[in-house]
């Protein structure tokens, strides 16, 4: 990603730079903007955070959305980790923008009294879900591993369930 120009973008999409700049500030702007639209279809299925909301269906509804999506475009995402790595800026982008969303949900359930997961903070327990989480679909991508999707599933949701799903 980072080896990629507004120009390179420019000329992909057959638009020029002045077009690009009236709708983005930049590349990241542009990623940014990538990533709120995913979000939005993530989300379109799951209903929003209230009082009632159980936060471990919610969580378990999340990552089912997520890991259908990861699986449903396994080689756009393969070619993207090839490309850039994991260490890459772009993945860094996903780290913070996935951590921030966690964190986000971590705060309405607090407010709708249901309080977060853990004892332990929200940035630290946020930060660890999504890197532990980008860290195993990275292997997963680069190994090309063959593991069905309900077993992935599975697998996070035992990784996941004595903090986030508990039973």
């Amino acid at each position: 990603f980072d080896a990629i120009t507004v120009t390179d973008i420019c000329k992909k999409a057959m638009i020029h730079r002045t077009t690009f700049y009236h709708h983005f500030e930049d590349k990241y702007h542009l990623l940014r903007c990538a990533l709120t639209t995913l979000q939005q279809k993530f989300l379109a299925d799951i209903p929003p955070v209230s009082s009632e909301t159980e936060p471990s269906a919610f969580y378990a509804l999340v990552l089912d959305q997520i890991i259908d999506h990861l699986f449903e475009n396994q080689d756009m995402y393969r070619s993207i980790l090839q490309s850039n790595g994991y260490e890459d800026s772009i993945f860094q982008i996903f780290e913070s923008y996935i951590s921030a969303q966690l964190l986000y949900s971590f705060s309405l359930f607090q407010k709708n009294g249901l309080g977060y997961p853990s004892r332990v903070p929200c940035e630290i327990l946020s930060r660890f879900y999504t890197g532990g989480f980008l860290s195993l679909v990275s292997w997963w991508l680069s190994s090309k591993q063959e593991i069905s999707r309900e077993q992935f599933k599975s697998y996070c949701r035992q990784l996941i369930t004595p903090v986030i799903l508990p039973e």
